[in-house]
């Protein structure tokens, strides 16, 4: 096997096992399904509880690709940069639905943003980390305007 497609497959699969992780953690925290949650005044825009994991699962198997092109690329900045926006993703999940913090779980929100931000410039001009990163960031500032009211409102 050629070694540039042995280094493809090995960064593949750790950007796959990394992000899969993450995304993992985060699921076991996010809990819809609690009085919490559901006495939460929500927006008349706010999707259904399915269209965020169908949104989410698209946005991690994104990033997993632009993990993948990172770590082939060895472009280390974007990837410290992707390794705290996981961290604060999953943190976010714990914070909003486990620690009952909406407010917590805007700071995060920004921080993640930030985050994607910084990775975003980082990760250029490669194509498949700039369409992921960009759709990230377009869905948090949706997310941000959502947990915004939810800390307004309740």
């Amino acid at each position: 096997m050629n070694p540039k497609t042995k280094r493809w497959i090995k960064s593949s699969l750790w950007a796959l096992l990394v992000v899969g992780l993450c995304a993992g953690l985060s699921s076991l925290f996010t809990d819809t399904g609690s009085t919490w949650y559901k006495s939460l005044i929500k927006p008349a825009f706010m999707p259904a509880p399915a269209v965020f994991g169908f949104v989410w699962a698209g946005l991690y198997l994104l990033l997993a690709g632009a993990v993948a092109v990172l770590i082939y690329q060895n472009n280390r900045p974007a990837l410290g940069a992707t390794a705290a926006l996981l961290v604060l993703l999953a943190l976010w999940n714990l914070t909003f639905f486990q620690l009952h913090n909406a407010l917590g779980g805007l700071v995060l929100l920004v921080l993640s943003f930030a985050a994607a931000l910084y990775t975003l410039n980082k990760a250029r001009p490669s194509i498949l980390p700039v369409v992921a990163y960009s759709l990230l960031i377009i869905w948090l500032v949706f997310a941000t305007v959502l947990n915004y009211y939810l800390v307004m409102a309740n």
